[in-house]
């Protein structure tokens, strides 16, 4: 922490006084929040494990695009494994980080890591939808001869209305991350 030459004036300690008044919040609320926390981290690892292994022993669900959702599931787990846990227990705990320098850095790595792998998924599977969208298999022209699998994904909403529905969650996705990504 710096140590200021000039002692602080009325205006700027009130001001930092608000702020520290929301950890004193959050201490008081620790009772519901560590529940909350850890219901959040069991219900995300089982979710994600069970996705994961659907997706591993389903022969049906061995395509691209549930590939790309099975990556976003890792990366959750991930998350929910290494980062949430840590940071719960860091944002309860009044004497700060407990966990040594090493962990400091390897949950930040996991976070922006996880975020990355995510995004860049979202992005795959983004791009993936747009081609079957707008350029389905049976339409398409090769010089080669290649067998086509006939169980294709129906699409019965307009094509229009779909790809603007992903690029608006796209988007949203991209603005909600955009602060951690640009700090």
């Amino acid at each position: 922490m710096a140590v200021h030459s000039q002692p602080l004036n009325d205006s700027c300690s009130n001001s930092s006084d608000l702020l520290f008044t929301g950890l004193d919040l959050l201490f008081e609320l620790k009772p519901l929040f560590i529940p909350l926390y850890a219901l959040l981290v069991t219900v995300a690892c089982t979710g994600n494990l069970l996705l994961l292994c659907l997706i591993s022993f389903t022969k049906k669900l061995q395509n691209t695009t549930d590939f790309l959702i099975g990556n976003l599931a890792a990366a959750d787990l991930i998350m929910c494994i290494f980062c949430v846990p840590l940071t719960a227990v860091y944002a309860f705990e009044s004497r700060g980080w407990l966990f040594g320098v090493f962990m400091c850095y390897f949950v930040t790595l996991m976070q922006g890591t996880t975020v990355f792998v995510s995004v860049l998924s979202l992005t795959a599977i983004a791009i993936d939808r747009y081609i079957v969208i707008v350029h389905p298999i049976r339409q398409r022209k090769r010089k080669i001869p290649r067998a086509v699998c006939q169980n294709q994904e129906k699409w019965t909403t307009k094509k229009e209305k779909t790809f603007q529905i992903l690029v608006v969650s796209i988007l949203c996705f991209g603005l909600c991350w955009l602060p951690l990504q640009v700090g």
